[in-house]
């Protein structure tokens, strides 16, 4: 990095500073889509069982998985 004029140290941090943001964003995105396919199945599962027992109404919001 001449062109900054940074020494070996400080070269080392910026380093490390872009690694632990990309560490960072990379679990932070794949927590993320884990989240969503987790909610997506408990909400696949709930209607299934509206379906199966054949709820309507203020009777169908009532199903819910613990």
């Amino acid at each position: 990095l001449q062109g900054l004029q940074l020494d070996r140290a400080h070269r080392n941090i910026w380093i490390s500073f872009a690694l632990i943001i990309i560490f960072g964003f990379t679990a932070f995105v794949k927590v993320k889509g884990d989240v969503i396919k987790s909610r997506k199945a408990e909400m696949a599962e709930r209607e299934r069982i509206r379906k199966e027992l054949n709820l309507t109404g203020e009777r169908r919001k009532a199903v819910s998985i613990v």
